[in-house]
C-alpha cells in the first residue's frame, strides 16, 4: 500500500504537512463528508490547519478526479471518494 505522500505524488500534488493531514483524513474515511467534517477531524492532528487551505486541498484532489461534489454549495459540499469501492 502507497504511504500518503506517495499518493499525493501520483496526483501531481506536492505533499506538505497540511495536505498530508487532509489527505489522511479524507482518503483513510471512504465515505461521504463535508468538508468542515475533513476540517474537524484532521485538526486533532493538526490544530493550526486553516479552512483555506482544507478547501484548496480538496480542490486539488477535485481537478486530478480523486472525488466529486454532490452539491454546487462550495461551502457545505458533499465530497464523495470515487475511489472507495463499495
Amino acid at each position: 500500500m502507497a504511504s500518503t505522500g506517495d499518493r499525493l505524488r501520483s496526483l501531481g500534488i506536492q505533499p506538505s504537512p497540511q495536505r498530508m493531514a487532509v489527505a489522511k483524513v479524507f482518503l483513510g474515511l471512504g465515505q461521504h463528508q463535508s468538508a468542515d467534517q475533513v476540517l474537524e477531524r484532521a485538526r486533532k492532528t493538526f490544530p493550526r490547519l486553516s479552512r483555506a487551505t482544507v478547501y484548496n486541498t480538496l480542490h486539488l484532489f477535485a481537478a486530478r478526479g480523486e472525488f466529486n461534489t454532490a452539491s454546487s454549495y462550495a461551502l457545505r459540499a458533499v465530497l464523495v471518494n470515487t475511489q472507495t469501492y463499495y
